[in-house]
């Protein structure tokens, strides 16, 4: 008998400490941020079948309802394509990948809190209750917490956020499969408005890798990790890119690429 009350004590102690941490892990994270994984520092944040599947939604509508084309977003317009048009004149391999981020990714604008990240794990000096979280990634979609998003002082800020989004992007090809390498390497097609040739090309690439073996067909997943240098470079690429409107050598940027072990081309 004692012993069966004592155990029931040390389950009740136990529940009442988690409870006791849970309520004080209240804090949000304001660096664009992606979900942590111990063994890698990474994970794909959304999707995935457990047992058994389907469809999910956020206020009464499903989660696709969310969905946006980064081309209809006025900040994509007004300050990120003049942007992208000014590396593609220097670096067009660059600005393919920018365009291939922004237009085949799945970019989500919704009203939800989204997953947090410890300041510690994205590389900045201060504590996580100065941090909001703004919008997390994974190798397929972007998420965005869209009310955030529209709290924004100004649409330069909202553009900054977008651009950060695709530059983490660029970053993530490296474990893209072949296919995906392949389309981003002709999107600039579609960018130019040569929709007949972009399509002409994507079925080029699908047959190529249709006929292929399937090594390399699949994302590299378990072989991610992104270090607090990752989100320092990210955020360094930004900044330069936002401040000069662009305007970067390709010897510079290959050049900072390898030695950041960013990008290969």
């Amino acid at each position: 008998m004692m012993k069966s009350l004592m155990q029931a004590l040390t389950v009740l102690f136990a529940a009442a400490a988690l409870t006791a941490c849970q309520g004080q892990n209240t804090e949000t994270v304001r660096e664009i941020i992606r979900e942590p994984v111990p063994s890698n520092g990474y994970q794909q944040a959304e999707g995935g079948v457990d047992s058994g599947g389907g469809g999910n939604g956020v206020n009464g509508r499903p989660l696709e309802s969310y969905s946006v084309r980064l081309q209809d977003v006025p900040e994509f317009n007004e300050y990120l394509l003049p942007i992208i048009r000014t590396v593609q004149a220097e670096y067009p391999r660059f600005a393919s990948d920018l365009v291939h981020i922004a237009m085949n990714r799945t970019w989500y604008l919704i009203p939800v809190e989204l997953n947090k990240l410890p300041a510690q794990v994205i590389g900045v000096s201060f504590g996580d209750k100065q941090l909001q979280q703004l919008a997390l990634q994974n190798l397929n979609a972007v998420w965005i917490n869209s009310d955030l998003f529209a709290q924004y002082p100004s649409n330069e800020d909202r553009a900054i956020l977008i651009l950060h989004e695709m530059i983490m992007g660029v970053r993530l090809m490296k474990h893209k499969n072949r296919l995906d390498q392949c389309y981003s390497e002709i999107a600039l097609l579609r960018l130019d408005i040569k929709q007949d040739e972009y399509r002409k090309q994507r079925d080029l690439c699908a047959r190529k890798f249709a006929l292929d073996s399937s090594d390399g067909l699949t994302d590299s997943v378990a072989k991610i990790s992104l270090s607090k240098d990752d989100y320092d470079n990210i955020r360094e690429l930004v900044i330069t890119l936002w401040r000069d409107k662009g305007e970067i050598s390709k010897p510079q940027l290959e050049a900072w690429m390898k030695t950041k072990s960013f990008r290969n081309y």
